[in-house]
């Protein structure tokens, strides 16, 4: 019969602490769904827009991806050197001489590639991507090529031919190695995000940029619970509402455990007298 008490006791205090558990889990933000559509190319380029020479590789190509199994892939390999500056400017929503100066060097832009795509972000969201810069070029002034990242027309340079390089894997010369960029926004609002490689100078030693992961992490939800009505009778109650029941309850538990505890150590007394 002691025993049967003692675990009673037990019990009432296992309610408690199943009790706590729940608050806990009530109290967990949920994880944000995708911001970026497709951000690891593992469907092509579904939900983006090219311009010049642009494929989606795997790790055949000779560098690994850093999330899935694809990549995109772009360079200044364009059919007949067409010098298509003007378009990707426009593509950057830029004007021609405010491209050429994103470039470190003196020379002026001749070719290139680039994607972009619209995401809808909130202040504090921090865009993420990973890229690795590839070239046959050689240090210049007059033919640095460069790759570029831009958000909603502010462009600014990611690496050129004056960048740490190393021996490549790919059909290219030399690479920068995968590196990842991060950018905090700053305010609300939709968002073009392009990202692209130049040509300088001229077509005759080619450019390549390697884009990967591309993603946008939400740190805090964006609204709070909404306020069920009270006189709604299909409401779910707000988790606040619920830890205080939860609270409620846990006074009516800790009573009762009181109760239980003066009866077991009744009991413990009968026993041993």
């Amino acid at each position: 019969m002691f025993q049967l008490k003692n675990h009673k006791c037990f019990s009432l205090r296992t309610g408690i602490v199943s009790l706590i558990g729940v608050a806990s889990l009530l109290d967990t933000n949920p994880a944000s769904a995708a911001i970026i559509t497709n951000g690891s190319f593992e469907n092509d380029f579904t939900g983006w827009e090219t311009l010049g020479s642009a494929s989606v590789r795997t790790a055949g190509f000779g560098s690994k991806p850093t999330d899935g199994s694809f990549y995109a892939q772009l360079d200044t390999f364009l059919p007949q050197e067409k010098e298509n500056f003007l378009e990707l400017a426009n593509f950057l929503e830029l004007n021609i001489t405010a491209l050429d100066n994103l470039g470190a060097g003196k020379g002026e832009v001749f070719e290139g590639s680039a994607i972009r795509t619209t995401f809808t972000a909130v202040a504090g969201d921090v865009l993420n991507f990973d890229y690795n810069f590839l070239t046959d070029d050689y240090g210049s002034e007059y033919f640095n090529d460069f790759a570029f990242v831009g958000i909603s027309g502010q462009v600014s340079g990611l690496a050129d031919t004056f960048s740490v390089l190393a021996d490549s894997m790919t059909p290219f010369v030399n690479e920068t190695g995968f590196s990842t960029y991060s950018q905090t926004i700053a305010a609300s609002g939709t968002y073009t995000f392009t990202i692209g490689v130049t040509d300088v100078g001229d077509g005759a030693f080619d450019s390549g940029l390697l884009i990967d992961n591309v993603n946008v992490v939400r740190l805090e939800p964006t609204d709070p619970p909404s306020v069920p009505t009270p006189t709604d009778p299909t409401s779910v109650p707000e988790p606040t509402s619920i830890l205080a029941l939860i609270a409620i309850g846990a006074l009516g538990v800790r009573s009762q455990l009181n109760k239980h505890k003066k009866k077991c150590e009744g009991t413990t007394k009968t026993l041993h007298s």
